[in-house]
């Protein structure tokens, strides 16, 4: 199954966490991906249809930050190797559009 095969109810958001990277030190010492704060990164991959009152702010491709346990979670595959985060449109503190990679 693929994510543009269902439809999303009004005011909620589909996005993929982004994936932790492990920052080491000059001298090898690997920092884990631990979060200070306990805030969710995602990409948005969906977004559903607004309301009369509410207006779809979020748009597909921007970047998003969510309170932790602010969705649901959900998986494609048997496997559950894909996890996608159902969200309300509301539960997003802060969102951005990337900047486009400058290629070389």
């Amino acid at each position: 199954m693929e994510l543009n095969q269902g439809a999303i109810l009004p005011n909620n958001i589909v996005i993929k966490e982004q994936k932790k990277v492990q920052k080491e030190t000059k001298s090898g010492i690997i920092i884990p991906a631990t979060q200070k704060i306990p805030q969710m990164i995602g990409d948005v991959l969906l977004v559903g249809t607004g309301t009369a009152k509410e207006e779809m702010v979020v748009k597909p491709g921007m970047c998003v930050i969510v309170p932790p346990m602010s969705g649901q979670k959900f998986y494609l595959d048997e496997a559950g190797e894909e996890e996608f985060l159902l969200v309300p449109q509301t539960r997003v503190l802060f969102m951005w559009t990337p900047k486009p990679a400058v290629a070389e």
